[in-house]
């Protein structure tokens, strides 16, 4: 990783990458379904380290749309 970040972070994430290059963190929420049956989503985006507040923000997000998809394994 310390040899070509740029590479292996893109290879890691298509889509969210830039948050590592950035310094940044980030976890992807899902938002709503189009009418045509296509999911849609948000990505929340955090300073680095901030990742436990990030999630708590997630789900937050997440039951003021009544929903959860992103859940803790006990110990988490």
């Amino acid at each position: 990783m310390d040899r070509d970040p740029i590479t292996l972070n893109n290879r890691l994430g298509y889509y969210s990458y830039f948050a590592n290059l950035l310094d940044l963190c980030g976890v992807a929420v899902p938002n709503a379904t189009l009418p045509n049956g296509m999911p849609m989503g948000v990505t929340l985006l955090a300073p680095a380290w901030h990742d436990r507040a990030l999630i708590g923000l997630a789900r937050r997000f997440e039951a003021s749309a009544g929903r959860a998809a992103f859940e803790l394994k006990s110990g988490g």
